[in-house]
């Protein structure tokens, strides 16, 4: 389904705005999918592909910490987040710092060379990652 969706976006079939109808269905379906296939942003990074670059950054990094926050608040009532999940998520750290650092860099390149193109492109990778987790295991 995600890759359908970036195929349509990419031939220019699949131009959606950010709309409350669209924002409501890309936010289900982020969940969705995130939940059953740890690919959740691209949903909505493909709803905003079409934004300038500040735009999609702060729309998506928004969404990913209310995501993100209300999902650790869940595994926490549940009993499912203890100190293995907490060092799994501490061992990321590095990487978040790194990305955080690089972006002074990257954002300005995206913006001039196009975000859209680098949506299509993260998100193809991501929708190709689970397509071939769940046939390979």
């Amino acid at each position: 389904m995600l890759l359908f969706a970036v195929v349509l976006s990419a031939i220019g079939r699949g131009q959606w705005k950010p709309r409350p109808l669209s924002l409501t269905i890309a936010g289900c379906l982020s969940g969705i999918m995130g939940t059953t296939t740890s690919v959740g942003g691209p949903p909505m990074a493909l709803l905003f592909a079409g934004s300038s670059g500040p735009a999609l950054r702060g729309t998506l990094s928004g969404f990913f910490f209310v995501g993100a926050s209300v999902s650790s608040v869940a595994l926490a009532l549940t009993g499912r987040l203890g100190w293995t999940e907490l060092c799994w998520a501490a061992s990321l750290l590095p990487a978040v710092v790194l990305g955080t650092h690089l972006s002074r860099y990257t954002a300005g390149i995206l913006e001039r060379k196009g975000s859209r193109e680098a949506v299509l492109i993260a998100s193809g990778i991501a929708a190709s990652v689970a397509l071939l987790r769940s046939c390979f295991g």
